[in-house]
């Protein structure tokens, strides 16, 4: 199942260039399949809102990490992945502000609870900018 995921999260990120929105319940294996999607890909990085360091990193010492992310040169274009993101009050005008300004060259993928499907409304400061995946539990009968 995560493989499928995996794989859909790779042709959005090939074919849209657009920030991928990673969304479901707890515990259904966002961050499985974001480290099937990084393993690949030397030149990715994966920060989590829930720990303090990364926390700092993305509000304080953006510039530092995206000049990391554009000064390596791979095959594949750098992939930032900001994890439960969603946790910060701000975080839209946050995240369009780092795709407006880097995502011609780096991809993005952001992940979050099923509480993510809040950017859905019409009129969002990202709207245009993302495609969606939620992620589903798997059920055994």
């Amino acid at each position: 199942m995560d493989r499928l995921y995996k794989k859909q999260v790779e042709e959005y990120l090939t074919n849209y260039g657009k920030l991928v929105f990673i969304s479901g319940a707890r515990q259904v294996g966002k961050t499985t399949i974001l480290k099937q999607v990084i393993k690949p890909n030397p030149n990715s990085i994966y920060l989590n809102w829930d720990y303090l360091e990364d926390r700092n990193k993305i509000l304080h010492k953006h510039t530092e990490l995206f000049k990391n992310l554009r000064s390596t040169i791979f095959d594949k274009k750098p992939c930032l992945i900001l994890d439960e993101i969603h946790k910060y009050k701000d975080w839209k005008n946050l995240v369009k502000g780092f795709y407006d300004k880097f995502g011609e060259n780096i991809e993005f993928i952001i992940t979050g609870s099923a509480k993510l499907n809040i950017y859905k409304k019409g009129s969002d400061s990202l709207m245009g900018r993302y495609i969606s995946l939620t992620v589903h539990p798997l059920s055994v009968s």
